[in-house]
């Protein structure tokens, strides 16, 4: 739930308040990536990037400033739009962790207010970027949200090792 404090800058007509985008990237494979590429930014296996000039720590976690747009998810008369993230590709370090990546990482949204940054005043849910494409200047990709009809409806199947009586 968002604070007052949040909702009355949101809805005021002119505000000195900043709100900052919080994004983390997520995969199984970045620990490992931090350990033979130290360069790209990777803490505590997550890549975390701020939409801001300057890095910033938020509940302990340090955030690289790093351009980006983040288009949240939407709705419309179609249906929910998916949400969209654009980072400039000017230093490279981010396209290479997605070629390396072997499977599709996931993202956390979070948005915070710059003088308080240790209050999360919203939070979107992990969405897979199935993929991304890039040029030159920007990586972009749609993002969608983790999909249920994906997984396994149970946990086990009925084989004849696991429910001979039912062959």
């Amino acid at each position: 739930m968002v604070s007052r404090r949040f909702l009355e800058e949101s809805q005021a007509e002119s505000t000195d308040e900043v709100w900052l985008v919080l994004l983390t990237f997520s995969h199984p494979d970045l620990a490992a990536l931090a350990i033979d590429r130290p360069d790209i930014g990777i803490s505590d296996g997550e890549l975390r990037l701020v939409g801001n000039d300057t890095d910033i720590v938020s509940n302990g976690r340090t955030f690289m400033a790093y351009a980006f747009e983040w288009i949240p998810p939407g709705q419309s008369e179609q249906g929910r739009d998916a949400a969209r993230i654009r980072l400039d590709n000017v230093d490279r370090r981010i396209v290479e962790m997605i070629r390396l990546l072997k499977t599709s990482p996931e993202v956390t949204a979070e948005i915070v207010l710059a003088s308080d940054p240790d209050v999360i005043e919203q939070t979107f849910p992990a969405f897979i970027i199935p993929a991304p494409g890039w040029s030159m200047l920007t990586i972009e990709a749609d993002l969608r949200a983790r999909d249920d009809d994906d997984e396994p409806a149970i946990a086990w199947t009925y084989s004849p090792r696991f429910a001979p009586g039912l062959h």
